[in-house]
């Protein structure tokens, strides 16, 4: 199995990458030029994937801080005790575990905790456990392929003979709410390019899933079965984007979000627009395919 860091060595397109097309072609190669800086959210999730999936794996690349401010030694300037991160005391024991944990990805105790709370909501599903039965070694998976021309590359976190899952944390998981924040952050695209990516190396039809784990108490677990049609017309989507990406890195012209038209015909909210004009006709914003006139 490659390692995490080795994966992200590897210069192909990733799904992560592409959602950001759907922005612009500017904002595609901002995203491919910039460093991303590991936020908390990402700590975690990085941490939690890596004790859920490959859990032999995890004291090699992380750590779990102490709870050194509840030390008896953690004291004020004034010399009472104190359950506070700001002391010099905690800020030093820190320091020190630092030193001897070079290298390794941190996390809290209460994070650490969190996950372990996760984890086991997920092996008391039956169906998450049915997933993970079928998928076997089958985790953490890297694959190359190409799509529309274009070096790809991904990694799944699971990989069974009839379908595609992944397991994404949750705040909440209101089906509604779920929907339009999985909608935002380009779920179904990347999904969909896993499973092309799938297809092309494990050859056969399946469908995809999501494992969703709410990130505090009850800790509900659901899968979500994504339809056959959304992850096709995302699928599409996301070649488009590949066929533009490919002129821009032909011609050098990356347009932003006007579509290189330069301007746009601002958006009105309907409760905006009076009874008696005629919008029938009006202009709306550039969509991907109008790319076409930039070039």
């Amino acid at each position: 199995m490659m390692h995490f860091e080795e994966y992200k060595q590897i210069k192909a397109m990733n799904g992560s990458t592409l959602v950001h097309g759907r922005t612009s072609m500017l904002h595609l190669k901002s995203a491919m030029d910039s460093i991303k800086e590991e936020t908390k959210d990402m700590r975690f999730g990085s941490g939690f994937h890596s004790l859920l999936l490959t859990p032999d794996e995890f004291e090699s690349n992380y750590c779990v801080v102490p709870d050194f401010h509840m030390d008896e030694g953690n004291k004020t300037q004034q010399g009472k005790q104190s359950t506070s991160k700001g002391t010099t005391y905690y800020e030093q024991k820190v320091k020190e575990f630092a030193e001897l944990n070079k290298g390794k990805t941190f996390l809290l105790r209460s994070e650490y905790d969190e996950a372990l709370c996760m984890i086991e909501a997920l092996r008391n599903k039956p169906e998450v456990q049915e997933i993970f039965e079928a998928a076997g070694d089958r985790r953490e998976l890297t694959l190359m392929g190409e799509i529309e021309g274009v070096p790809f590359k991904g990694r799944l976190d699971l990989l069974t003979d009839f379908e595609v899952p992944d397991v994404k944390t949750a705040r909440s998981l209101d089906y509604e709410r779920f929907g339009y924040a999985a909608r935002d952050l380009g779920y179904a695209m990347k999904m969909a390019c896993y499973m092309e990516l799938a297809r092309q190396n494990f050859p056969g039809d399946r469908g995809a899933c999501l494992i969703l784990v709410e990130k505090t108490s009850p800790f509900d677990v659901v899968v979500d079965n994504i339809p056959k049609f959304y992850l096709d017309k995302k699928l599409e989507e996301a070649k488009e984007i590949l066929r533009q990406y490919k002129k821009c890195l032909a011609s050098g012209v990356w347009p932003g979000i006007d579509g290189g038209h330069g301007r746009r015909e601002m958006f009105i909210p309907n409760s905006e627009i009076p009874d008696d004009l005629d919008w029938s006709v009006s202009e709306s914003p550039a969509e991907a395919e109008d790319y076409e006139e930039a070039f």
